[in-house]
């Protein structure tokens, strides 16, 4: 009997593109792939047409001081559907993941995909500043599609139990319809826990490495990152803050501790990124606002703590004393300097908490296990 056949469906996002969303379709469909009980096909990227009368709209709401949103915009579904019809009748799969609600909206009222997000509409909207001071159409739009997925849906998987909550809460989403399935991690690190052990041990020698990785600085809050090590700095404990992403130039004092690499690519500079990871006393990710952070999985894999806020998908991420700790939202570089030097003081509880971050990756923060949730729901939905 051959195998079930899966359709990932996106829209303009690509499972072949690692920098797309994040790199999620792509690591999804590898983790996907790896797998001889299933066969997946990816349902998408879809082409958009020329997007004229959209980016009319972009610069009227601009002048208006609000930011609006094409992809959700009617015509662009519209023109979506046809193909979406075209390659589920090609591939004719048994079951369909759709990841992001407006991919729902391509899709016949007969098509009823398992969808998956990293947080709802209204979750978004006023949270991340990208999403401050929406258009009035955008948010129009968005939650009527937003409420159509959940309606056609056959299940919802999400990364959080605060997404979760909100689908449940808000859009009245049956309980029994929702799965919690962690964010797994985009970089595994191949080595095994007894070489991973010995990184940890090295770790102590000096000095204090604090990796943060990101490309919203302001969002993800490098400034604190700054200021936690200028912190360490100053109460004399060797420290050294790594930064990689894309880090402003005026946001980073001239200081022999403080190292900035940049934005770092797998694929280009995969070994920079090892040694990064290996490295590191502690990934530090004090967000001001966070759905879910692969980062924090990939920390995980590393046998690297993290030290991350208490906001949006956290804590589901980071549990405390597991495979890191969580300070409440609005803590300063001053509170988190308190817990790395609490951390550095304690080498015996630094090292088991290094262990039970790498065991935590193995049973919960990993493609393989995140897919055999999802592919249980999606043949259950079949």
């Amino acid at each position: 009997m051959p195998a079930p056949v899966i359709g990932l469906a996106t829209t303009q996002y690509s499972c072949f593109d690692p920098r797309s969303w994040s790199g999620l379709p792509y690591s999804m469909y590898q983790g996907f792939r790896r797998r001889d009980d299933v066969a997946t096909v990816p349902l998408g990227p879809l082409k958009y047409p020329p997007r004229i009368p959209e980016a009319i709209r972009k610069g009227y709401n601009r002048a208006l001081g609000r930011k609006y949103f094409w992809e959700r915009e009617p015509r662009i579904i519209d023109s979506y559907k046809p193909q979406m019809a075209q390659r589920l009748a090609a591939v004719r799969p048994d079951a369909v993941l759709a990841l992001c609600t407006w991919t729902v909206g391509t899709m016949e009222p007969d098509v009823h995909p398992v969808v998956y997000i990293d947080a709802t509409f209204a979750q978004n909207r006023d949270y991340y500043p990208t999403w401050t001071n929406l258009a009035p159409r955008t948010v129009r739009v968005a939650e009527r599609l937003e409420r159509l997925a959940f309606r056609q849906m056959s299940h919802l998987v999400v990364p959080s139990d605060w997404a979760a909550a909100d689908a449940i809460d808000r859009y009245g989403v049956d309980p029994k319809d929702v799965t919690v399935v962690p964010m797994a991690a985009q970089h595994d690190c191949p080595l095994d826990l007894d070489a991973l052990a010995e990184h940890a041990r090295r770790r102590l020698e000096g000095p204090l490495r604090i990796f943060w990785m990101g490309v919203e600085w302001e969002r993800k809050g490098g400034d604190i990152a700054v200021a936690a090590a200028t912190e360490l700095h100053r109460r004399g404990i060797p420290v050294r803050l790594d930064l990689a992403g894309k880090i402003p130039a005026d946001a980073v004092p001239d200081a022999p501790y403080i190292h900035v690499h940049g934005f770092i690519d797998r694929r280009t500079r995969g070994e920079l990124l090892d040694d990064l990871f290996l490295s590191a006393f502690a990934l530090l990710l004090p967000s001001r606002a966070e759905n879910s952070s692969v980062v924090l999985a990939d920390a995980a894999s590393y046998a690297v703590p993290s030290l991350a806020s208490e906001t949006g998908g956290m804590p589901t991420m980071v549990k405390t004393g597991v495979n890191g700790e969580r300070l409440p939202l609005g803590s300063d570089g001053k509170d988190y300097a308190d817990v790395l030097e609490r951390w550095w003081s304690e080498p015996d509880a630094y090292l088991e908490l290094c262990r039970t971050s790498r065991e935590r990756f193995e049973a919960e923060l990993n493609w393989d296990t995140a897919t055999d949730a999802i592919v249980r729901i999606l043949l259950r939905s079949a």
